[in-house]
């Protein structure tokens, strides 16, 4: 994968996470830290792109955790 260096890296804002589901969201966060899937940033370190989650309930009760990557996807080089 090529990254653009003429792209300007962004740090989207976060985006609101219902009331009703923040714990559930806050448990599958915890879940995929623990699985390795997601690593957490340490306070100390600046990183450059920042995107989005997208907190999806499903018909389980469980929620969805999807990244809305279509900022950071315009700094990859299509060859």
């Amino acid at each position: 994968m090529n990254i653009d260096p003429e792209v300007i890296p962004q740090a989207q804002p976060q985006r609101r996470i219902p009331y009703h589901i923040h714990d559930k969201v806050e448990k599958a966060v915890k879940d995929l830290e623990k699985e390795g899937i997601i690593e957490p940033v340490p306070d100390t370190q600046p990183t450059t792109w920042i995107s989005p989650i997208v907190a999806v309930p499903k018909n389980d009760r469980t929620v969805r955790i999807c990244v809305d990557m279509r900022i950071a996807n315009t700094a990859i080089k299509h060859v």
